[in-house]
């Protein structure tokens, strides 16, 4: 699923983008939530709620605050990278107060739905979300998590608890749902209570992993010992290959 904002204080603009969206993902099969704001108070406000966008799509010429200071509270004040800002207005003359905020595009009005296809084809191609990010649900919020920054995840009773570089997190669902949103070549199945991000595993006993996290260490069951002893020794074997080149 792709989350996209759009801002801009005309309605018929913000409409079209929305509209546009919308067909783009029923003809790429793929699923597309869009919020529209009017304002650049009410867009900055729903982002300190700590609501995510992977796009937003941000009219330059707003009223009281204008494109390109709602771009430098992105980037400066909540100090988020991962979120990629298509501005958009009627001029073409913003090069450079809009170099800083680093736009993934700029679009000029009227916007086409050509434009828009461009705009996510490239978006997709080079964010894919569900490689890099993993969502779960807290209450009716929906938060995301690098994949990176995840070390593992167990289960505990209907809970899931998921450890990060900077921490733990609790959020309610099943392994088995867990894990078909992650990357199996990097997360493994090691225990029906137990997902283990590959990258952070310090040392392999047949019956444990030890990971670089503290003094953790994750138990692996009876029936998971052989396919993460293949595992590990592909991975064994990849490193005495590189060296070797």
């Amino acid at each position: 699923m792709y989350r996209i904002g759009i801002c801009d204080d005309e309605m018929e603009t913000c409409f079209q983008i929305e509209h546009d969206l919308l067909n783009y993902g029923e003809n790429k099969n793929i699923v597309i939530d869009t919020e529209v704001f009017s304002n650049g108070e009410e867009l900055c406000g729903c982002l300190t709620d700590k609501e995510r966008f992977d796009l937003i799509f941000l009219d330059i010429e707003l009223g009281k605050m204008n494109g390109v200071e709602v771009g430098h509270v992105i980037r400066e004040q909540m100090n988020d990278n991962e979120t990629q800002v298509i501005f958009i207005s009627s001029k073409e003359n913003y090069a450079l107060q809009l170099f800083q905020i680093r736009p993934f595009d700029f679009l000029v009005k009227p916007i086409r739905y050509e434009n828009i296809e461009r705009v996510m084809n490239t978006y997709i191609r080079l964010f894919d979300t569900e490689k890099y990010f993993f969502e779960y649900k807290v209450g009716k919020q929906t938060e995301r998590m690098n994949v990176k920054e995840i070390i593992y995840f167990r289960s505990n009773a209907k809970k899931i608890e998921m450890t990060t570089v900077n921490g733990q997190y609790e959020f309610y669902g099943k392994m088995n749902n867990v894990e078909k949103q992650l990357d199996g070549t990097k997360f493994w199945r090691v225990h029906k209570s137990y997902i283990v991000n590959c990258d952070y595993i310090l040392a392999y006993k047949s019956s444990e992993i030890s990971l670089t996290h503290g003094n953790d260490v994750v138990p692996i069951s009876q029936a998971y010992r052989e396919s993460v002893k293949e595992k590990i020794m592909q991975i064994q074997l990849a490193k005495r290959g590189a060296v070797n080149d």
